[in-house]
């Protein structure tokens, strides 16, 4: 059953993928919570800050002429009023400035608040296949 809870969660990871495939790093930052409880960790490493995050993101993107990223709910969660936990699969696909081509798959858990601005992701953990 999808609730509009579920459908705006939906929308914003259809906005991050958007964001992220337009190679958009503030944009794609603009959908997290700049606050002391954000961390978003990528294959074990915690990033605390979206200053953080930004720099990570743009130093892996700087290799790429075209990316797109593609997520798909797998489950989610309402813990509490204004609360979502998402799970996640998706897959991305990059060519590089030199014309390579790299295909890949992550997984992704969210941890997503409600607040004045809409919903927005307050914790995220993305793994990669190695």
């Amino acid at each position: 059953m999808t609730t509009p809870d579920h459908a705006a969660i939906a929308a914003l990871l259809d906005d991050l993928d958007a964001a992220a495939s337009a190679l958009d790093v503030d944009r794609f930052l603009s959908y997290f919570v700049d606050g002391p409880e954000f961390a978003f960790v990528f294959n074990g490493t915690v990033r605390s800050s979206l200053s953080e995050v930004r720099a990570f993101t743009l130093a892996g993107w700087a290799n790429v002429a075209q990316i797109s990223f593609h997520t798909e709910i797998e489950r989610i969660a309402f813990p509490a009023a204004g609360v979502a936990i998402v799970a996640g699969l998706g897959r991305s696909r990059r060519t590089l400035k030199d014309g390579q081509t790299r295909a890949g798959v992550y997984a992704l858990s969210l941890v997503i608040v409600r607040g004045p601005d809409g919903w927005r992701v307050l914790q995220a953990h993305e793994s990669t296949a190695s």
